[in-house]
């Protein structure tokens, strides 16, 4: 009897740990707001050397984006080969050794050569999108290709983004969410399976820019916000309607911080004091239908690096200085 208890808690285990879910892993985290709720164990202040060097990889290749880690992993995507500018996935244990490489398709070379996109983890699958607007699933595990979809091929843009795409898709639900800048498809759904088209909106049909979407929930209504070129959206996340639009320029085109939500606003970050840009926060209407701008501020001029709320400050590194900012 006892023997045949042992079994049944042993087969209970096992079948339990394969049962537990899976850890997805996001850019800037479960609310891409930059805020990781569920760390622990963390140092409260580092010693006057600074903090331990455990492991280090040197054969990354070229890249500007930051790692993922879930399930015991952690992904990385670099360009390593350079003459056909072919992005690889590197993967590694958390004690640093290297589990495997895999090529995923041409990364970007123009501007600042390396990959850019964060990839992001949901479950079984992995994504990354490509600084040459290729957006590729793949199994996490093994790195196999289950389907991609080429924003130029597949889509209709016209052409690449200056300094190639940067945003890491937004997972929801089945979709798959991402902002290919194009005159028909400038924001589209994708069923995250399968790659195929669940909706398309034409925005204000102006090319990408290099932040990640959000996804924001006022009353019943899921609302997606999108940045392109000169322009904040609010679309429907399930019929990709456009609600709003309210304009937000810089210079360059250049948008690089995903914006932030709380409290029914918004909030984002540009530096460019000659335009409608700096520091802006927007109201959103009780079912985030409407929007109005609150105030703009260009004395906070973050041009990258996201900016984070706590309690009831911003925070904000500032563009060609060496300090932070804070706004309360």
């Amino acid at each position: 009897m006892f023997q045949r208890l042992i079994l049944f808690l042993t087969i209970s285990t096992l079948v339990l740990s394969c049962n537990a879910p899976l850890e997805n892993s996001d850019w800037r985290g479960p609310n891409r707001d930059g805020i990781y709720p569920d760390e622990s164990g963390l140092l409260k202040s580092w010693p006057e050397e600074g903090p331990e060097l455990l492991w280090s990889f040197e054969d990354l290749g070229f890249g500007h984006n930051s790692v993922a880690v879930a399930n015991g992993r952690v992904y990385a995507t670099g360009i390593r080969d350079t003459l056909e500018s072919i992005g690889a996935l590197s993967v590694f244990d958390l004690q640093g050794e290297l589990l495997w490489q895999k090529d995923y398709g041409k990364d970007f070379t123009g501007n600042f050569i390396g990959s850019r996109s964060t990839p992001v983890i949901a479950g079984e699958l992995i994504y990354i999108e490509s600084g040459s607007g290729v957006v590729y699933c793949l199994e996490a595990e093994s790195g196999e290709e289950l389907w991609s979809v080429d924003f130029i091929k597949d889509l209709g843009v016209d052409s690449l983004i200056q300094f190639g795409y940067s945003e890491s898709v937004l997972i929801d639900g089945e979709q798959l969410i991402c902002v290919p800048g194009g005159m028909e498809n400038n924001v589209v759904a994708l069923d995250r399976f399968s790659g195929e088209l669940i909706w398309s909106s034409e925005g204000n049909k102006e090319q990408a820019t290099y932040n990640s979407p959000i996804l924001v929930t006022i009353g019943s209504q899921r609302i997606l916000i999108a940045m392109t070129a000169s322009s904040i959206m609010g679309i429907d996340a399930d019929k990709g309607e456009m609600f709003w639009r309210l304009e937000h320029t810089q210079g360059n085109n250049i948008h690089a911080n995903t914006p932030i939500y709380y409290d029914g606003k918004l909030v984002m970050a540009t530096p460019d004091p000659k335009s409608t840009s700096g520091m802006i926060q927007i109201q959103l209407s009780d079912e985030g239908k409407k929007a109005e701008v609150l105030w703009r501020n260009k004395k906070l001029r973050s041009f990258m690096g996201g900016v984070i709320r706590l309690d009831t400050c911003l925070y904000g590194s500032a563009y060609m200085r060496k300090d932070w900012q804070v706004l309360s």
